[in-house]
């Protein structure tokens, strides 16, 4: 099953800053009009800007055969839903890896050391699924 990330709104407001920025840097002050001419500040705007929208439109997660598939970009794998042994509902203060473009998520913990984050839109869904497949699943809130 596909569970679709929860977005947050501070990826798109940085979009447009970033759309502003590079609007400011094509403006030409001479004649008063925007120029077609690109230049290095609205090249790098833009790139960011794409990278910003690759995340939007591309994070994901499924369950599938026993396995917890996450894509956020250019982050991808997945997870033995048996290696899983507790999900945290809380990520304040979490450092790890992200598959997430919110800020808020949940922490998949699984092997002995390993952490991910995820922010699925439906976390009691998801969550609900995988203790489906693998019972000894902790839930903490």
């Amino acid at each position: 099953m596909k569970y679709p990330a929860k977005k947050g709104a501070f990826i798109i407001y940085i979009i447009i800053f970033l759309l502003l920025v590079s609007g400011i840097a094509m403006y030409d002050k001479h004649i008063k009009a925007f120029t077609p001419a690109i230049n290095a500040g609205a090249i790098i705007c833009f790139a960011v800007i794409a990278i910003f929208l690759w995340l939007w439109f591309d994070t994901f997660y499924v369950i599938k055969e026993e396995k917890l598939y996450y894509r956020s970009a250019f982050i991808r794998g997945s997870i033995p839903i048996a290696a899983i042994r507790e999900v945290d509902k809380t990520s304040r203060g979490y450092v790890g890896m992200k598959a997430s473009i919110a800020l808020k998520g949940i922490v998949i913990k699984y092997n002995k050391w390993d952490e991910l984050l995820i922010s699925p839109l439906n976390t009691d869904e998801l969550i609900s699924c995988l203790k489906e497949i693998n019972p000894a699943i902790e839930v903490k809130d």
